[in-house]
């Protein structure tokens, strides 16, 4: 589960400095950061849970698909960013405000144009505080909500504000998570191949000379996999989902709404090509992760929980 992935991302940590001698101090500080930022994301998790408002194991998989991923705070970009942590004097609210910001990336009671209003706040505080990172996790999370409501230049207005703060920053997976987006926006919306090709493009440069983890790798998979489609070349489509299933599945907790997500995209290719049964049963996979598990729910919310409060 998320909670067990998190410690044991920092041991790892701990044991590439003191034990095994592969990395510096600096980099402890620099993992450590990141990790206490998952940690954060984890507490809107539990908050949520004491509000009665995780109750399936369907709400518990998209829970996970937005915390942070823990894994991800061992890959050589997290050293490379300058981030630093907020200043003491604003640290909680700052918590708090990181806080609101995964709330608005789960559906709920709420549509999307409250969803909106929340993170435009958020943004606009943390302009008042002057916390970069913070502001580009805004834009970042409002440039994805207009996107639901194809409010198309808007998304690109604020993604590319994620972009010049995470660039400055050395901030690569920020950067990465941006060229995704504005990769959604022309594949899926626009239906622009050549505009699509760019940006995926941009997305994987990022990675020269570095070894992304493996939610990542698949990603970058998954969306070549959606341009072959829109470039109808359905059989490398097929062959590049296929290659990136394992890698989500081997990604854990974090990564099964995108699992799901990607098997939908194989039915679909399949059923393009006639294969049929095929299809089904990628579609039917894709329904079963969806679901999740009922007793995964309670192992995986009770290890949480208990993380918290060690």
């Amino acid at each position: 589960g998320w909670a067990e992935s998190w410690s044991s991302a920092a041991t790892s940590s701990c044991e590439d400095v003191h034990v095994r001698h592969l990395r510096s101090e600096d980099s402890l500080d620099r993992r450590g950061l990141c990790l206490d930022r998952s940690l954060g994301s984890l507490e809107a998790f539990m908050l949520a849970v004491d509000e009665g408002s995780v109750t399936t194991a369907q709400g518990l998989i998209e829970w996970f698909g937005v915390l942070s991923d823990p894994q991800a705070c061992l890959s050589e970009t997290v050293l490379r960013d300058d981030s630093e942590a907020p200043p003491a004097e604003h640290a909680e609210e700052i918590a708090t405000l990181r806080r609101q910001l995964i709330l608005v990336g789960i559906s709920g009671p709420r549509d999307y144009n409250e969803r909106i209003q929340v993170a435009k706040r958020v943004l606009e505080r943390a302009e008042e505080l002057g916390h970069q990172p913070l502001l580009a996790e805004a834009s970042l999370a409002l440039g994805l909500l207009y996107i639901k409501v194809h409010e198309i230049e808007a998304a690109r207005t604020e993604l590319g504000r994620v972009l010049d703060i995470g660039t400055a920053r050395q901030d690569v997976e920020l950067v990465a998570d941006a060229w995704r987006a504005l990769f959604g926006i022309e594949c899926m919306l626009e239906l622009d191949r050549s505009r699509a090709s760019w940006a995926l493009s941009r997305h994987a440069a990022l990675f020269d000379g570095l070894e992304p983890g493996l939610r990542r790798r698949a990603r970058l998979l998954h969306d070549r996999a959606l341009y072959l489609v829109l470039d109808s070349r359905l059989d490398e489509a097929e062959a590049t989902l296929r290659e990136a299933l394992p890698l989500y599945e081997a990604a854990g907790v974090s990564a099964i709404w995108e699992q799901a997500a990607a098997y939908h995209t194989l039915g679909w290719v399949l059923s393009q090509m006639g294969e049929g049964d095929a299809a089904l049963e990628a579609y039917a996979t894709a329904r079963e992760l969806e679901l999740g598990s009922p007793a995964e729910t309670r192992r995986d919310t009770s290890s949480a929980t208990k993380l918290l409060n060690e």
